[in-house]
Protein backbone atom coordinates (compact mmCIF):
# COMPACT_ATOMS: atom_id res chain seq x y z
CA UNK A 1 0.00 0.00 0.00
CA UNK A 2 1.48 3.42 -0.98
CA UNK A 3 1.69 6.32 1.90
CA UNK A 4 0.43 9.48 0.77
CA UNK A 5 3.16 11.96 1.40
CA UNK A 6 2.74 14.24 4.46
CA UNK A 7 2.60 18.23 3.62
CA UNK A 8 3.78 20.18 6.01
CA UNK A 9 1.75 24.04 5.46
CA UNK A 10 2.02 27.29 7.68
CA UNK A 11 -0.83 29.52 7.37
CA UNK A 12 -1.29 33.21 8.94
CA UNK A 13 -4.59 34.52 10.73
CA UNK A 14 -5.45 37.47 11.57
CA UNK A 15 -7.79 37.23 14.31
CA UNK A 16 -9.12 40.14 17.00
CA UNK A 17 -9.12 39.41 20.93
CA UNK A 18 -12.65 37.97 20.44
CA UNK A 19 -12.14 36.30 17.36
CA UNK A 20 -9.17 34.10 19.54
CA UNK A 21 -12.06 33.58 22.53
CA UNK A 22 -14.97 32.49 19.88
CA UNK A 23 -11.82 29.61 18.28
CA UNK A 24 -10.50 28.59 22.14
CA UNK A 25 -14.32 28.26 22.73
CA UNK A 26 -14.64 26.03 20.14
CA UNK A 27 -11.43 23.71 20.59
CA UNK A 28 -12.51 23.34 24.37
CA UNK A 29 -16.29 22.11 23.71
CA UNK A 30 -14.37 19.96 21.20
CA UNK A 31 -12.40 18.27 23.61
CA UNK A 32 -15.01 18.49 26.20
CA UNK A 33 -16.99 16.38 24.23
CA UNK A 34 -14.71 13.84 22.13
CA UNK A 35 -16.59 11.14 21.20
CA UNK A 36 -13.06 8.97 20.36
CA UNK A 37 -12.04 8.44 17.43
CA UNK A 38 -8.37 9.43 15.37
CA UNK A 39 -6.14 10.00 18.24
CA UNK A 40 -3.80 12.33 16.14
CA UNK A 41 -7.01 14.43 15.88
CA UNK A 42 -7.37 14.54 19.27
CA UNK A 43 -3.58 15.64 19.69
CA UNK A 44 -3.66 18.49 17.51
CA UNK A 45 -6.56 19.95 19.23
CA UNK A 46 -4.41 20.36 22.03
CA UNK A 47 -1.75 21.70 20.53
CA UNK A 48 -4.34 24.06 19.09
CA UNK A 49 -5.81 24.61 22.16
CA UNK A 50 -2.14 25.24 23.96
CA UNK A 51 -1.72 27.99 21.20
CA UNK A 52 -4.63 29.74 21.72
CA UNK A 53 -4.08 29.73 25.46
CA UNK A 54 -0.89 31.33 24.78
CA UNK A 55 -2.27 34.12 22.25
CA UNK A 56 -4.97 34.86 24.82
CA UNK A 57 -2.61 35.76 27.91
CA UNK A 58 -0.56 38.12 25.24
CA UNK A 59 -3.73 40.11 24.37
CA UNK A 60 -4.29 40.34 28.53
CA UNK A 61 -0.61 41.16 28.57
CA UNK A 62 -1.24 43.85 26.20
CA UNK A 63 -4.30 45.10 27.57
CA UNK A 64 -2.30 45.68 31.04
CA UNK A 65 0.46 47.61 29.78
CA UNK A 66 -1.80 50.17 27.28
CA UNK A 67 -3.99 50.85 30.04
Amino acid sequence: MEQEPEFDYQFTLGLSAEGVHVLKSCVDYRLESWPGGDPQEQQHLFALQNVLNVMMLESMLDLDITN
